[in-house]
């Protein structure tokens, strides 16, 4: 019997280690033909994967379309195939592989909120509740966030009268806004923290014991019972509900951050940033910051979202249009000579450069205000001296910044580990 709280691997997480094990060595063509089975049967059937997840994207759209490929050109010679996509996007796959985690209570909840939100079919009610039966059988929640267990016996209630009566899933007057109180304690709640539990480890321990006064007797020690959860110590110490804006430790360290999962050189010279990251590239002219610009906008379009790529020197003239050949820029780019009004479509907005854009220090406060969610990559001009057109302030409203000289990238920024070098014109094959 399992007696601590389980790490269970998501669905999608599952499905796409399970491609990475396929990757390493050709596969037959019955092999790729039940991987796309169980890819279809998680989607379609068990309703265990969203498509419309970040990892039920990766899956379905560039996985399964790679694996059905494959093996729709091979169905009638058989034989074995690769089935292996780029280096990169394989290094960020074992990335995704090692890094979610969730309480086995947080993905049954997670289950159970995608029944009621999609009003899904009663086979996927019924395998649900058989997980949660098998998972209460076997002990398997004795250890996980209490409050979370206290959710999941509500809601295996209703699961149950769904399958067994045919009752259907509601949410009460409120209608999906009723759950809105169990999406935000499975943001606070789902991911397994680094926190120590006193698992029932004391009978294999010597008990402490006290002398009982005027007895010559001994009694075990009391000890303070530790709070159910981390979250509840603030309210157990007797301060009450936390201020607005003020949240504990504990909670810091369960915040979810959505990260870029750059690899090979890109990793080398940036680390891992945050989506929304901010990063200042300089250099004197005809050095290569340019290139080193758009070869950066070309990766983050290949492999993680929109790029807006904001010019007013170069936007429409013949060096533009010889760079964008020359380095084959990715086609779905988008290129403008001046800050649109609404950037609520762009993921990563590049600024080349913040002098010829009009953008001062102030301007671009208002603009990180304003686009909290948004990446935004700026080239600034420096004079003779190597220093920046305009207020050293810059390099306090950035995560990283890039120095470019005779296209050698020197970088240094909070997501790094110390400074990093890259040779741009040898990446990019011109050296």
């Amino acid at each position: 019997m399992q007696k601590s709280g389980a790490n269970v691997t998501p669905p999608d997480v599952k499905l796409i280690a399970r491609y990475v094990e396929m990757s390493k060595k050709k596969v037959s063509v019955k092999e790729m033909g039940n991987f796309l089975a169980s890819v279809k049967k998680a989607v379609d059937l068990d309703k265990t994967v969203t498509p419309s997840s970040t990892y039920g994207k990766e899956l379905v759209n560039v996985i399964q379309e790679k694996v059905a490929k494959t093996y729709n050109t091979n169905i009638k010679k058989g034989g074995s195939h690769s089935v292996a996509l780029s280096p990169e996007q394989m290094d960020n796959y074992k990335e995704i592989i090692n890094g979610k985690k969730e309480w086995l209570v947080a993905r049954f909840l997670r289950r159970y909120l995608y029944l009621v939100y999609t009003k899904t079919s009663k086979s996927s009610a019924q395998s649900l509740l058989k997980s949660i039966n098998y998972a209460k059988k076997m002990d398997l929640l004795k250890y996980q966030p209490k409050e979370l267990v206290s959710e999941l016996e509500k809601a295996h209630a209703k699961i149950k009268a769904y399958v067994e009566k045919g009752t259907p899933i509601s949410a009460g007057e409120k209608g999906l806004a009723g759950y809105d109180h169990l999406e935000a304690k499975l943001e606070e709640l789902g991911c397994m923290c680094q926190e120590k539990k006193n698992s029932n480890l004391g009978s294999l321990k010597k008990k402490s014991v006290a002398k009982v006064e005027g007895s010559g007797k001994t009694a075990p020690v009391k000890r303070e019972k530790p709070p159910v959860t981390i979250y509840k110590a603030h309210k157990l110490r007797g301060l009450g509900e936390l201020p607005a804006g003020i949240k504990t430790m504990a909670q810091v360290k369960c915040m979810k951050h959505e990260l870029l999962p750059f690899t090979g050189e890109w990793k080398e010279i940036l680390g891992t940033p945050a989506k929304n990251f901010k990063l200042m590239i300089y250099g004197m002219p005809k050095n290569g910051k340019t290139y080193f610009s758009l070869t950066l906008a070309d990766y983050l379009q290949k492999y993680f979202g929109q790029v807006l790529y904001i010019t007013p020197e170069e936007n429409d003239t013949a060096t533009m249009t010889s760079k964008a050949n020359e380095l084959k820029l990715h086609d779905d780019i988008l290129i403008t000579d001046k800050v649109p009004n609404d950037l609520s479509i762009y993921d990563f907005i590049f600024i080349d450069s913040v002098t010829r854009a009009g953008i001062d220090i102030e301007g671009f406060e208002k603009l990180k205000e304003v686009w909290k969610d948004k990446a935004f990559i700026l080239v600034s001009q420096v004079n003779k001296n190597g220093q920046f057109r305009g207020s050293q302030e810059w390099t306090h409203n950035v995560d990283s910044i890039a120095e470019v000289k005779e296209g050698i990238v020197n970088s240094y920024g909070r997501f790094t580990t110390g400074q990093s070098e890259m040779d741009i014109f040898q990446y990019l094959g011109f050296r």
